[in-house]
């Protein structure tokens, strides 16, 4: 898919997704919120079956399944929702704020942390016991408030977007230091996820009313850091080693077909080289009729073949200098 209908679906999704908040604000939320919460899914999912191959990429499926937990909690308990109804939209706020700690945290550690698999079950530990005491203390009523109905955000919550934003920075820097194998094939796609989360995050610290434009806008951002995580990181993730896959059977035909064509031409010394020059023949004939490079690619490797019947005719019926009968025209 080109840049070009990326970018065009892209804004076609955020224009219809402020169209669905004007008309219900609730569903819009919903609609962001979950889909997220599915684009995590599958990188959870394809993190695991993966089997850790990149150490970044398996982190980052620990990480975002105790974000997804945090996010699906958030999502249930925003105001006007009706799971929770002796809640408020302060509930929601905190854990928003939780989630985007978290999942900050945990790719800047995911950064610095040595690559080295052993590692990996401490850093899910360690985040999964900050997702239940952070869920622990929301429920009880001992996390910081972050919104006052009727007044808006609190500096609790406005600080820790700041801290989110400059955690955020750092793992930007992280990013750029990094020249790890496992870093590199994804950087551009983590940069742009953490800037568009980034200006969600800078968004996130305006708005008085969690119905408002600003909230809005915010989730808009969040909605584009995930798609570029999917199409990045795990539309990336499950292409490469497909790709890989296709290049090794590739690979392994073209040593088949070069095994086949060269015992042809041992079982028949007198045409020796003429699979190939038929085969130069026939793909500079396809270049003149401007083929496909696939279909010039198979009218080479079938050319290179043209002649394996020889493999089962006797060498003394191949060979033979005088005409043939009919029992040996018959045989070939």
């Amino acid at each position: 898919m080109s840049k070009t209908i990326t970018v065009s679906i892209w804004i076609l999704i955020a224009l219809a997704s402020w169209a669905v908040s004007r008309l219900n604000f609730l569903l819009f939320h919903s609609f962001i919120e979950i889909t997220a919460i599915l684009i995590a899914g599958v990188l959870v999912s394809m993190a695991f079956i993966s089997s850790g191959k990149n150490v970044l990429v398996l982190r980052m499926g620990y990480l975002y399944s105790v974000v997804m937990f945090v996010d699906v909690l958030h999502t249930i308990s925003y105001s006007g929702m009706g799971v929770f109804p002796s809640w408020t939209a302060n509930q929601p706020t905190q854990f928003w704020i939780l989630g985007r700690l978290i999942e900050a945290s945990g790719l800047a550690f995911a950064l610095i942390l040595p690559k080295k698999r052993n590692l990996n079950i401490g850093y899910f530990t360690g985040f999964m016991i900050a997702g239940a005491l952070g869920t622990t203390a929301i429920s009880l009523g001992y996390f910081p408030e972050c919104f006052i109905v009727g007044t808006g955000l609190t500096l609790f919550k406005i600080s820790m977007e700041y801290v989110v934003i400059g955690i955020i920075l750092l793992s930007i820097y992280l990013l750029f230091r990094s020249d790890s194998p496992d870093v590199l094939p994804y950087r551009k796609y983590y940069f742009l996820a953490l800037i568009l989360t980034a200006a969600g995050e800078i968004v996130f610290t305006t708005y008085t009313d969690v119905y408002g434009f600003s909230n809005m806008l915010g989730h808009i951002f969040r909605l584009s850091s995930y798609f570029v995580i999917l199409q990045g990181i795990v539309y990336r993730s499950i292409r490469e080693p497909i790709d890989s896959l296709y290049n090794r059977i590739s690979k392994t035909q073209e040593e088949l077909i070069a095994i086949m064509s060269q015992t042809t031409e041992i079982k028949d010394p007198y045409t020796a080289g003429h699979q190939k020059r038929v085969a130069i023949l026939a793909d500079e004939i396809a270049r003149k009729m401007r083929l496909s490079q696939d279909d010039r690619s198979v009218l080479s490797f079938a050319s290179r073949l043209h002649d394996i019947g020889k493999l089962f005719i006797p060498t003394d019926i191949l060979s033979k200098a005088m005409p043939l009968n009919e029992q040996e025209r018959d045989f070939i």
